[in-house]
């Protein structure tokens, strides 16, 4: 948001960037955990512009959750989908077609909500967008209001003071790690789901079978080392297509029975 009020001293921005970025963390994880499939978040300013001399604008903070396009186009056929937070107005969802101009709802509940308040208004905006929020732009806050009372609602969400020798994890590592997390469960939950399990006739081809080991083969980069269930999903894969029998290459399925064993005894 560009405006001519002045920017706030450097440590004051650099604690507004820090916090942004952990309350973006976690409302994405909040996201994911409730079904979203949240691919990246990210955040900025505040910082200065100077466009001329005497025209130097303040770009306030701001920050967005990216999905992927598989659960974007659950909004409508061939949209851009993604959630918006910035320090003026609070949230909004946006969407854009190709060439076309963009279509925002606002969430006008609030410049700093609680995560399970941005996760109902993207379950609304899922179900009708149009009805969903309002078409008008709410302001909570305006230019030259002080960061006060914002930072203070902010900082309910950084991660608690660590000990002398140990970093503070940052927001994007939390979700990354949250990501990975959610990732498993649901693998998991899948593999498990159905009793019996019966062999179904899918009609694939080899080279589809072959991209979808690639998929699994390329989590690892995308949620922080794969889960022991996924490497067995891959591997199974891999061993019928010569023609192993489907009951003996069935390795995931057991890793997936261990592992909800071992996340039940923590608690998750």
């Amino acid at each position: 948001m560009a405006a001519t009020s002045p920017a706030p001293d450097p440590n004051t921005a650099a604690l507004l960037a820090y916090l942004v970025e952990h309350y973006l963390s976690a409302v994405a994880r909040q996201l994911l955990q409730d079904g979203a499939p949240i691919t990246m978040i990210g955040s900025e300013g505040p910082f200065l512009e100077e466009y001329a001399p005497n025209d130097v604008r303040l770009f306030d903070a701001e920050g967005h959750l990216g999905f992927g396009t598989v659960y974007a186009s659950r909004f409508t056929v061939q949209h851009d989908m993604a959630l918006r937070w910035d320090a003026l107005s609070g949230w909004s969802a946006v969407r854009q077609v190709e060439r076309g101009p963009e279509e925002i709802r606002w969430h006008v509940q609030g410049l700093v909500p609680v995560p399970a308040r941005v996760s109902a208004f993207l379950a609304g905006v899922e179900v009708d967008f149009a009805g969903t929020g309002s078409d008008e732009r709410p302001y909570f806050r305006d230019e030259q209001s002080p960061y006060t009372g914002m930072l203070e609602r902010l900082a309910a969400y950084a991660p608690a003071e660590s000990g002398p020798d140990r970093e503070r994890s940052t927001g994007a590592e939390l979700f990354g790690a949250e990501r990975s997390r959610v990732c498993e469960l649901r693998v998991v939950d899948a593999l498990l789901a159905e009793e019996p399990d019966p062999v179904v006739q899918y009609p694939l081809r080899r080279s589809e079978v072959r991209a979808l080991e690639l998929c699994l083969e390329w989590l690892e980069p995308l949620t922080r080392g794969r889960p022991e269930v996924v490497t067995m999903l891959q591997q199974d894969l891999s061993r019928r297509l010569p023609g192993e029998p489907v009951q003996q290459a069935r390795e995931a399925l057991a890793a997936a029975g261990r592992r909800r064993g071992r996340l039940a005894a923590n608690g998750w």
